[in-house]
Protein backbone atom coordinates (compact mmCIF):
# COMPACT_ATOMS: atom_id res chain seq x y z
CA UNK A 1 0.00 0.00 0.00
CA UNK A 2 1.49 3.65 -0.92
CA UNK A 3 0.29 6.68 -1.38
CA UNK A 4 -1.76 7.80 -4.32
CA UNK A 5 0.40 10.37 -6.95
CA UNK A 6 -2.26 13.39 -5.68
CA UNK A 7 -1.21 12.45 -2.33
CA UNK A 8 2.55 12.61 -2.93
CA UNK A 9 1.47 15.48 -4.67
CA UNK A 10 0.13 17.44 -1.83
CA UNK A 11 2.56 16.46 0.54
CA UNK A 12 5.57 18.06 -1.85
CA UNK A 13 3.03 20.80 -2.15
CA UNK A 14 2.80 21.61 1.76
CA UNK A 15 5.70 20.77 1.80
CA UNK A 16 7.30 23.81 -0.19
CA UNK A 17 4.84 26.32 0.55
CA UNK A 18 6.25 25.70 4.34
CA UNK A 19 10.04 25.75 3.09
CA UNK A 20 9.38 29.31 1.24
CA UNK A 21 7.67 31.17 4.70
CA UNK A 22 10.14 29.67 6.44
CA UNK A 23 12.75 31.11 4.27
CA UNK A 24 10.76 34.56 3.94
CA UNK A 25 10.66 34.79 7.56
CA UNK A 26 14.04 34.80 7.96
CA UNK A 27 14.90 36.90 5.58
CA UNK A 28 12.77 39.33 6.96
CA UNK A 29 14.04 38.76 10.16
CA UNK A 30 17.74 39.53 8.87
CA UNK A 31 16.56 42.45 7.00
CA UNK A 32 15.27 43.86 9.91
CA UNK A 33 18.33 43.21 11.88
CA UNK A 34 20.67 44.84 9.15
CA UNK A 35 18.47 47.95 9.12
CA UNK A 36 18.49 48.56 13.04
CA UNK A 37 22.40 48.09 13.09
CA UNK A 38 22.63 50.51 10.04
CA UNK A 39 20.07 52.90 12.11
CA UNK A 40 22.53 52.58 15.21
CA UNK A 41 25.62 53.11 12.98
CA UNK A 42 24.48 56.49 11.74
CA UNK A 43 22.66 57.11 15.03
CA UNK A 44 26.45 56.77 16.44
CA UNK A 45 28.44 58.89 13.69
CA UNK A 46 25.80 61.58 14.26
CA UNK A 47 26.49 61.80 17.77
CA UNK A 48 30.43 61.77 17.52
CA UNK A 49 29.77 64.09 14.64
CA UNK A 50 28.02 66.70 17.00
CA UNK A 51 30.02 65.75 19.97
CA UNK A 52 31.09 68.75 22.37
CA UNK A 53 31.71 69.21 25.76
CA UNK A 54 33.54 71.46 28.20
CA UNK A 55 35.10 71.81 31.73
CA UNK A 56 33.23 75.05 33.68
CA UNK A 57 35.33 74.10 36.96
CA UNK A 58 37.18 72.54 38.87
CA UNK A 59 37.16 73.15 42.97
CA UNK A 60 39.20 70.93 45.52
CA UNK A 61 36.86 69.85 48.44
CA UNK A 62 39.29 68.17 50.90
CA UNK A 63 41.70 65.78 48.83
CA UNK A 64 39.12 65.43 46.29
CA UNK A 65 38.54 67.16 42.89
CA UNK A 66 34.85 68.17 42.28
CA UNK A 67 34.54 68.47 38.72
CA UNK A 68 31.87 70.13 36.23
CA UNK A 69 31.48 69.57 33.05
CA UNK A 70 28.74 71.24 30.74
CA UNK A 71 27.21 68.69 27.61
CA UNK A 72 27.34 70.50 24.28
CA UNK A 73 26.60 67.76 21.67
CA UNK A 74 23.13 65.73 21.27
CA UNK A 75 21.62 63.70 24.00
CA UNK A 76 23.76 60.32 24.98
CA UNK A 77 24.09 57.71 27.44
CA UNK A 78 24.74 59.23 30.44
CA UNK A 79 27.38 56.52 31.76
CA UNK A 80 31.08 57.72 31.24
CA UNK A 81 34.66 56.37 32.41
CA UNK A 82 37.08 58.29 34.28
CA UNK A 83 40.99 57.68 33.79
CA UNK A 84 42.65 59.61 36.01
CA UNK A 85 46.68 59.77 35.62
CA UNK A 86 46.28 57.22 33.12
CA UNK A 87 44.45 54.89 35.60
CA UNK A 88 40.87 53.79 35.34
CA UNK A 89 39.26 55.85 38.54
CA UNK A 90 35.75 55.60 38.02
CA UNK A 91 32.55 54.72 36.16
CA UNK A 92 29.83 57.61 36.54
CA UNK A 93 26.58 56.26 36.22
CA UNK A 94 24.80 58.44 38.17
CA UNK A 95 23.27 60.33 34.98
CA UNK A 96 20.38 58.54 32.85
CA UNK A 97 21.26 60.66 29.87
CA UNK A 98 23.81 63.72 29.00
CA UNK A 99 21.50 66.27 27.80
CA UNK A 100 22.66 69.46 25.95
CA UNK A 101 23.54 72.70 27.92
CA UNK A 102 23.04 71.26 30.93
CA UNK A 103 26.29 71.03 34.02
CA UNK A 104 27.00 67.72 35.28
CA UNK A 105 29.12 67.25 38.80
CA UNK A 106 31.45 64.46 39.61
CA UNK A 107 34.28 63.87 41.86
CA UNK A 108 37.90 62.00 41.52
CA UNK A 109 38.70 60.96 44.85
CA UNK A 110 42.41 62.14 45.82
CA UNK A 111 42.32 64.52 43.32
CA UNK A 112 44.08 67.18 45.00
CA UNK A 113 46.74 65.46 47.20
CA UNK A 114 49.60 66.89 45.57
CA UNK A 115 50.19 69.99 43.41
CA UNK A 116 51.73 67.97 40.97
CA UNK A 117 49.97 68.49 37.03
CA UNK A 118 47.42 65.92 36.80
CA UNK A 119 45.68 64.46 33.45
CA UNK A 120 41.95 63.05 33.19
CA UNK A 121 39.96 61.74 30.56
CA UNK A 122 36.57 61.41 30.59
CA UNK A 123 35.49 58.87 27.79
CA UNK A 124 31.70 58.83 27.07
CA UNK A 125 29.42 55.72 25.24
CA UNK A 126 30.18 56.77 21.99
CA UNK A 127 33.98 56.73 21.91
CA UNK A 128 34.53 60.46 22.05
CA UNK A 129 36.67 61.80 24.89
CA UNK A 130 37.20 64.67 26.81
CA UNK A 131 40.49 65.16 28.54
CA UNK A 132 41.81 67.83 30.50
CA UNK A 133 44.63 68.79 32.72
CA UNK A 134 45.35 70.58 35.96
CA UNK A 135 47.18 71.48 38.84
CA UNK A 136 46.37 72.32 42.33
CA UNK A 137 48.15 74.89 44.11
CA UNK A 138 47.97 74.60 47.68
CA UNK A 139 44.58 76.67 47.48
CA UNK A 140 42.58 76.76 43.97
CA UNK A 141 42.56 74.69 41.14
CA UNK A 142 43.79 75.62 37.82
CA UNK A 143 42.34 74.26 34.86
CA UNK A 144 45.59 74.19 32.28
CA UNK A 145 44.31 72.47 28.89
CA UNK A 146 41.11 70.92 27.40
CA UNK A 147 40.40 68.91 24.16
CA UNK A 148 37.77 66.62 22.49
CA UNK A 149 38.09 64.06 20.69
CA UNK A 150 35.91 61.61 18.83
CA UNK A 151 36.95 58.48 16.47
CA UNK A 152 36.93 58.95 13.17
CA UNK A 153 35.90 62.56 13.13
CA UNK A 154 38.40 65.09 11.78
Amino acid sequence: MGFSVSASAAILFTSILLMASTLYITWENTYYQIMDARSYWYDLKESQLHFNAKVTSLAAVGTDLEVNFTYLGPSIDGKFDVIFDGSYNQTVTTYRYLIPNVEYTYTIPGGTSDTNVHSVVQAFANGCVLKFQYQYNGTAVNLLSQSVYCPGVK
